[in-house]
């Protein structure tokens, strides 16, 4: 029986990443695409998985339209995470024409209205999803060296800032961060707690601590002119505060030559700042960006809890359809540890868990990654 579910609709924010200088809007264009998708399994979690995969496919039948029509991008890669991620943002609705299951395998055949023009700018510029997680604020420690030595320049930490501020992101304001010390951002960058714990105390929602070095390779005399040669080394990684998990990592290297010692390092650096800057906010924006579309990671905390009622919620959640795992990370007294896979936002999450019939749960707490309940007593 085909079944027909319109408002597959979700709002891409206008400001836009640009991958290209020459960026221009076009007109939303609509494309009507047929696709299949299958999943192993019987349960309603595998059909909405075959379904997620037949909207995928149509999305990349779309995606080969432009391409094929209008050569906007030369590396069709480019769109494997960047595009295919966010599927349900391109699809204005859908009709499933066809869903069997025989016993192993799913098997949903829809026909999809694409929307083609926001594939386009998204091709063209990455939609920005800042108002969708919030405004989240931005806290970023670099630990800065050269030839060994520390640098008050810091070349890299601003670099990273501006490209936060450029596109609207809250910073944690530099004479916050006078009071963090240099030693400070190396014992961050090796423990993800220790920099969830001190974005925590200065409101940010993400912390991006960093190690930055530039160091001699190379010096020569062409034509009797000294010119040095520096390679630089940037390390950066992006910490959830809430969850104290590491969203995003990158590191990047590069050499640079100048006629001295400290405008080779500083070049050095400053191009090497800039290549991990971009792919680093690339990383943030599309972790984000899966978040809202697609599923999401939330760790479940949960107070007055045993044995028998870790088991009890651990069997109600996996019973929801909308669930795509629970594992638990741990049991300590009566403090439950899970992190929970989930189609939807936080906000359904939460009412999931307010609608449990087999397990009453009083919200404590909530961030867009960590929810705080306390298990409540049954007679």
């Amino acid at each position: 029986m085909v079944r027909k579910i319109l408002a597959i609709v979700t709002a891409i924010s206008l400001n836009l990443l640009p991958i290209c200088a020459y960026a221009v809007q076009v007109p939303a264009q609509e494309e009507v695409i047929i696709a299949e998708g299958m999943a192993a399994g019987k349960s309603m979690q595998s059909h909405d998985e075959a379904l997620n995969r037949a909207l995928r496919a149509a999305v990349e039948k779309g995606v080969g339209i432009l391409v094929d029509s209008e050569t906007l991008v030369q590396n069709f890669q480019l769109l494997d995470d960047k595009i295919f991620s966010s599927v349900k943002g391109y699809v204005r609705q859908y009709e499933v024409l066809e869903e069997t299951n025989d016993g192993t395998v799913w098997k949903v055949k829809v026909k999809a209205t694409v929307v083609l023009g926001n594939l386009k700018n998204d091709i063209q510029g990455l939609g920005l999803i800042r108002e969708k997680k919030d405004n989240p604020r931005v806290m970023v420690i670099v630990d800065e060296y050269v030839d060994g030595a520390e640098q008050p320049t810091n070349i890299v930490q601003t670099q990273v800032e501006q490209k936060f501020l450029t596109k609207n992101f809250p910073v944690v304001d530099k004479a916050q961060m006078e009071m963090v010390k240099q030693r400070d951002a190396m014992l961050n960058f090796d423990d993800p707690k220790k920099a969830a714990a001190l974005g925590s105390q200065y409101g940010a929602e993400v912390v991006i601590v960093g190690r930055a070095s530039a160091n001699l390779v190379d010096s020569s005399k062409p034509y009797g002119v000294s010119v040095f040669a520096y390679e630089a080394e940037v390390d950066l990684r992006a910490i959830r505060v809430d969850t104290a998990t590491i969203m995003a990592v990158n590191s990047e290297k590069s050499i640079a030559r100048a006629g001295g010692r400290v405008p080779a390092a500083n070049k050095a650096l400053e191009q090497t700042a800039l290549t991990a800057t971009e792919n680093m906010f690339g990383k943030i924006v599309e972790a984000w960006r899966s978040e809202v579309y697609n599923k999401i990671s939330i760790q479940l905390v949960s107070s007055n809890a045993d044995y028998y009622k870790s088991q009890i919620l651990q069997k109600a959640l996996k019973g929801i359809r909308s669930v795509q795992g629970v594992r638990e990370r741990s049991l300590i007294g009566d403090i439950l540890i899970l992190d929970v896979d989930f189609f939807g936002s936080p906000e359904q999450f939460t009412a999931v868990l307010d609608e449990l019939s087999e397990v009453k749960l009083k919200i404590v707490s909530k961030s867009p990654n960590r929810i705080e309940v306390k298990i409540l007593d049954t007679e």
